[in-house]
């Protein structure tokens, strides 16, 4: 008896809706459906929706049959897919665990990393915090003139470096011009000679590696505008003057701020990774087992290379 009243409660749907639909070639169509594919029903709001998605993204939008065609289209394939069960395939499944992963940190994570800003007072705070740190040594500009003596190089070899490089030195000695022509005519440094001389600027108690240490010292005894008396050293014979000088200082906020900001911001969406991630451990109620673990059997490395990153993971 029930089983007959079902039935007869399933025909008057059935006709019900035949009569509030549309025929279109034999097929019942309900109202507000504009395809069946299979089980399927795609409706008027569906092809609205793409069109507008469309529209926002910059795309082209076909007209209604083309798009609702190519919606039917996409569907059956769909379809298809799914009664071959590749959504069981173990690439393809990883494919969309990777693709939900996506959308969920699209929907939850980002939102609140593009708004970790950090105020004009944390970057003071954290400035004050940094000033040791940010403190500049003294400074300066160094031209040389440079005279090599290898290491074994015989007595009068190097006795005639010396006297040249006193020459250079003694046509230099009004600095300026007379500096730079003097160590484009005798400095045996090829990186700095025709350039005047100049190596660049050097700082005080850590000069570059090839300038020994005593040498670098002595520019700091020089008053800019000055040229030294030969200094010989490892490697030869150096005349300096110092082109320009810069005291010690503490590098000034309007210089620091750009990278005290960027520090603190990458810090707080860090943060941020961290407490979205364990927020979803503690909801999934996760648990390991080490010991489980460490029974697995392992593949052996087949080379140098990084191992892959999981879906949803972020390279520091």
């Amino acid at each position: 008896m029930m089983t007959m009243k079902r039935n007869l409660l399933n025909i008057a749907v059935v006709l019900l809706l035949a009569g509030c639909g549309k025929q279109s070639g034999g097929t019942v169509v309900k109202p507000g459906v504009v395809a069946s594919v299979g089980s399927r029903e795609i409706t008027v709001g569906e092809v609205v929706a793409e069109a507008g998605r469309r529209a926002a993204a910059g795309q082209p939008v076909p007209d209604k049959a083309a798009l609702l065609d190519e919606m039917v289209a996409e569907e059956v394939q769909v379809q298809r897919a799914m009664a071959l069960k590749l959504h069981e395939d173990p690439e393809v499944a990883r494919a969309m665990r990777g693709a939900l992963i996506g959308a969920l940190r699209t929907k939850e994570l980002e939102p609140k990393l593009a708004a970790a800003e950090v105020s004009p007072e944390e970057v003071q705070t954290q400035y004050e915090a940094m000033r040791e740190k940010l403190k500049r040594p003294e400074r300066a500009r160094v031209g040389m003139i440079f005279g090599a003596i290898p290491l074994r190089a015989p007595a009068a070899a190097g006795d005639e470096v010396r006297a040249r490089i006193k020459g250079a030195a003694a046509a230099a000695a009004g600095g300026g011009e007379a500096f730079r022509a003097a160590a484009a005519a005798h400095s045996d440094h090829q990186a700095s000679r025709y350039r005047g001389g100049e190596i660049g600027w050097i700082n005080r108690g850590a000069g570059p590696r090839w300038l020994p240490a005593a040498v670098a010292e002595a520019a700091f005894g020089l008053e800019p505008g000055k040229v030294s008396e030969p200094i010989e050293a490892e490697g030869g014979i150096y005349v300096l003057t110092v082109l320009e000088r810069a005291e010690a200082s503490v590098t000034p906020l309007a210089e620091a701020e750009a990278g005290i900001r960027a520090r603190l911001a990458a810090g707080r969406r860090e943060a941020l990774r961290n407490d979205f991630q364990k927020g979803l451990r503690d909801a999934a109620g996760v648990r390991v087992s080490s010991e489980a673990l460490e029974g697995a059997a392992w593949p052996a490395a087949t080379g140098d290379s990084e191992p892959p990153e999981l879906p949803g993971t972020v390279s520091n």
